[in-house]
């Protein structure tokens, strides 16, 4: 299996893995608790009903209590509320009685019979005494005019937080139960069907969906929207509670004080709001405190909402789209890992995504916590993933013998090596031929000491006959050992170096897994600027490293430079073949070095003092030139002297000695090159070095300024 399908192999692993665990984990309930939250936070955003200014509540306080001279509201109080409604004309009338009112059969239907001569829909609720079976049945709910009804003000809360959050439609009791009162609606429903009954609109049942004009209601079931395990008794909604307040009333103002303008055909529900002595109040989703009677007002506006206008209700995905969901955004992040990067600016774009649709879901909720903690496990697993992205062929088995030195002529060697067990000890094993360039050849190696991949330059195409051989060798060492030390991220690292059977150097370096910044600009050229100059920023870096230690590329081209894909989705630049150029360079005659045949460099990037026989004068600014026809070329996908790219090595030697090179901003491409980053590319590539950027510290400091002016 190739790396690359190892890769693609190993993040849908990640996937799977964070997808089954966080489904395992929300089946549990262990995301309850977070999706409830979320829940709330969506619920606080959501419109506030149409239905609120229709409503009048008359509350019954402490105050009114000390003014009517009685413990407790009376029955005979109670109906003269109820007279004193009628005679404005109310459109219907829902009567939350208080627990203490301990009716026996006659005395409840003595009452209803009385109050049924209000002439008005009356809904009279009572609380509780046992809850209702968990069978889902409900009886359809009729209105009816001039006999007073009977409802359930039971509200039921969250385990745990104690919050209201669902509202109880209806349900029935098992059969032989002995109460005293036995709703089959909640109070909340008969009130919202007795005004509807008043425009036409009358509810049916099919299968297990209550249909009440526009709208629809089905049973909630265990793990209907953000509950997981809920045990439902009868038939209950989403209640879609809303900071939208009420006109209130007290009750003494009701009973002396109110007008015919406050109550005609407006819906009226009458409740306690007691401090003390009377039925503790509940908490709200956002944590807010109120009257039982102000959860049933709302549960009446959303009932109505739904029924005149379709809307205003809690709609939520069915168990089937949830995992759907969930499991597309385990896929994505499979597909993120794969790309292996910019991990860390497409992760939090899917973050910021899956947040956008959740707040823009408009009436429905869908989960929140799930879809991030999968995206979020995926991220996580994104340093393992992507630092693996690339595999070493498996080690050769024990036994294998080390095969014999290529002889002869070194040139296209390269294969012949693999297998070929090079360092002291025979440390390194040669196993696939990486590429070569005009001096030897790279492979990928196993160090079996460590047993981590490195990368091993072989100077395949090395002349063993010549006569400076030996001093070669010596110099081309110490350089390695210049090179060591220098200390910057963006060169690569050299750790050993040695010569094979006295013969041929080779030295061993970091194993990089990414792409040349020549295979790059094949590919996309032109890059974007910002990311042009990130990475010309990074290359400066470890130019100014070198040079530091007075060692000078000479040979720098985009296939010298190194892009890798961080963990995190950047990019890390890194320079290749330090100081080999210049040290076969420096041991050769003065003679040699004026002649084109001896030129060991690239034409195509070597700056003019190379090309016309002042090898020996050049320094940090010839480097600083190549690095400007790199930019250039970054920008434009083209050079600066608008000839082939096969020209013959005569023309790129006079074009860079004689011929100016074309103002960048001219290019097809080089409009998107500010002005002032073209002014810094074409001073690099001035044919006099003294007016070129002194050294790789100037130049990129010249780039961060212009990074800043060009963000800002």
């Amino acid at each position: 299996m190739k790396g690359v399908d190892r890769h693609w192999l190993r993040a849908g692993l990640v996937g799977l893995i964070s997808t089954g665990l966080v489904l395992l984990v929300r089946g549990w309930g262990g995301l309850q608790p977070v999706d409830l939250w979320s829940y709330d936070l969506w619920l606080y955003r959501q419109a506030a009903s149409s239905q609120h200014e229709r409503f009048l509540v008359v509350m019954v306080t402490d105050e009114d209590l000390v003014r009517l001279g009685q413990d407790q509201v009376t029955l005979a109080t109670w109906q003269k509320l109820l007279f004193r409604l009628a005679e404005l004309r109310p459109r219907v009338v829902g009567l939350a009685l208080p627990p203490s009112a301990q009716l026996t059969a006659d005395q409840w239907q003595a009452q209803l019979a009385a109050l049924s001569l209000a002439q008005v829909p009356v809904v009279v609720g009572c609380p509780l005494e046992m809850p209702w079976e968990a069978t889902g049945i409900l009886l359809v709910p009729v209105a009816r005019t001039g006999i007073a009804q009977t409802a359930s003000t039971y509200l039921a809360e969250d385990e745990g937080d104690q919050r209201v959050r669902r509202y109880s439609l209806g349900g029935t009791f098992p059969t032989g139960t002995p109460l005293t009162c036995q709703p089959s609606h909640s109070l909340g429903l008969l009130v919202a069907v007795n005004d509807l009954a008043l425009q036409g609109i009358t509810p049916r049942l099919e299968g297990q969906t209550l249909h009440l004009g526009r709208g629809q209601w089905r049973p909630l079931h265990a793990n209907s929207g953000p509950y997981r395990g809920l045990r439902v008794q009868g038939w209950q909604m989403l209640l879609r509670y809303n900071p939208a307040t009420f006109e209130q009333v007290s009750l003494w103002q009701a009973l002396h004080e109110l007008q015919a303008n406050q109550v005609q055909g407006r819906v009226v529900l009458v409740g306690e709001q007691l401090q003390a002595n009377g039925q503790p109040w509940l908490r709200t989703p956002w944590g807010q405190r109120q009257p039982h009677i102000l959860f049933h007002a709302q549960a009446v506006a959303q009932i109505l909402d739904q029924a005149v206008g379709g809307r205003g209700g809690v709609d939520y995905w069915s168990e089937g789209w949830e995992l759907v969901w969930i499991g597309v955004w385990g896929l994505l992040g499979v597909g993120l890992l794969g790309y292996g990067r910019r991990v860390l600016g497409l992760g939090m774009g899917g973050a910021g995504l899956i947040v956008s649709i959740w707040a823009l879901s408009g009436s429905t909720w869908i989960p929140l916590a799930a879809p991030l903690l999968v995206w979020g496990l995926v991220l996580g697993a994104a340093p393992w993933c992507v630092q693996r992205r690339s595999q070493l062929p498996a080690p050769p088995p024990d036994g294998t013998t080390e095969p014999s030195l290529p002889q002869g002529s070194f040139a296209d060697s390269g294969l012949q090596w693999n297998g070929v067990q090079v360092g002291e000890s025979n440390r390194y094993l040669l196993q696939q031929h990486l590429g070569g360039g005009g001096m030897g050849d790279v492979f990928l190696a196993m160090d079996q000491h460590l047993r981590k991949p490195v990368a091993v330059k072989i100077l395949t195409r090395l002349p063993t006959e010549t006569a400076h051989g030996d001093q070669i060798i010596r110099r081309f060492q110490r350089e390695i050992t210049v090179t060591a030390k220098i200390n910057s991220i963006h060169i690569v690292q050299v750790s050993d170096s040695g010569i094979i059977q006295n013969q041929v150097p080779f030295y061993v370096m970091e194993y990089l897994r990414g792409e040349s910044l020549g295979s790059l600009i094949r590919q996309e050229a032109p890059l974007p600027v910002a990311r042009t100059v990130t990475i010309l920023s990074q290359v400066c870096v470890g130019l100014q490293a070198a040079h530091s230690h007075n060692i000078i590329h000479r040979d720098l081209k985009p296939d010298n430079i190194f892009v890798m894909p961080g963990s995190l989705g950047e990019e890390l630049v890194k320079i290749l073949d330090f100081g080999i150029a210049r040290v076969i360079q420096d041991t050769e005659p003065a003679t040699q070095l004026t002649a084109v045949g001896s030129f060991l460099g690239t034409y195509r990037y070597a700056s003019p003092e190379q090309c016309d026989g002042r090898a020996r004068l050049a320094d940090q600014r010839a480097d600083i030139y190549s690095v400007g026809l790199i930019a250039y070329e970054m920008l434009t996908g083209t050079n600066p002297f608008g000839i082939g790219d096969n020209s013959h090595r005569q023309q790129w030697l006079r074009c860079h000695v004689q011929m100016e090179p074309i103002p960048i901003r001219s290019q097809a491409f080089g409009e998107q090159v500010p002005p002032g980053l073209a002014r810094v590319i074409m001073a690099c590539l001035a044919k006099k070095p003294s007016e070129r950027y002194p050294d790789a510290l100037r130049l990129g400091q010249a780039l961060q300024d212009f990074t800043e002016v060009f963000l800002a």
